[in-house]
């Protein structure tokens, strides 16, 4: 993911615009998963989400965290299943994307 959005490590710096557009415009109630749990305010997140409606409940959440100076701290992808439900699974994503912030960020709550 990480190597996708910086230019020169996989893609020509167009596609990775094009790529990272894509990233940056999203829905504003598609602000579960990735981005949820980025808890400081110089942070910013460029992610989608997704899920395939099946009796299974498959979601995916897929993104990276970077500064004010367009510096990439980390990318995170978050795939569950079977989460409880709708409202359930996009909690737990959030409490996974806090974690995931709190440890590359060597923060605590």
């Amino acid at each position: 993911m990480r190597a996708a959005v910086e230019p020169g490590n996989v893609l020509d710096a167009q596609y990775v615009e094009a790529a990272r557009n894509l990233l940056r415009h999203v829905d504003p109630t598609q602000t579960w998963g990735v981005g949820s749990g980025v808890q400081a305010e110089d942070m910013h997140v460029e992610n989608k989400n997704g899920w395939i409606p099946d009796l299974d409940g498959t979601y995916n959440s897929v993104g990276y965290v970077y500064r004010e100076d367009g510096s990439i701290e980390y990318a995170v992808a978050i795939m569950m299943q079977r989460g409880g439900g709708d409202q359930a699974t996009k909690d737990t994503m959030q409490r996974l994307s806090a974690h995931a912030y709190e440890t590359m960020m060597h923060t605590t709550e």
